[in-house]
């Protein structure tokens, strides 16, 4: 259960970093992207979680 707490929380703030930063090159130039791109996000940043849970415990 802790474990997975912490790649919850681990997916989180991946995908808030990466949703921000995309949204400031967005205002730069880049292609816009619609919300569909933001489960996928949070669905691989869940699963590096919990590469980085286990590699930790």
């Amino acid at each position: 259960m802790r474990q997975q707490l912490e790649a919850i929380g681990i997916a989180f703030a991946m995908t808030e970093q990466l949703t921000v930063n995309y949204g400031f090159l967005e205002g730069a130039g880049w292609p816009k992207l619609t919300m569909v791109w933001v489960w996928p996000v949070v669905c691989a940043s869940w699963i590096i979680g919990q590469i980085a849970v286990k590699l930790r415990y």
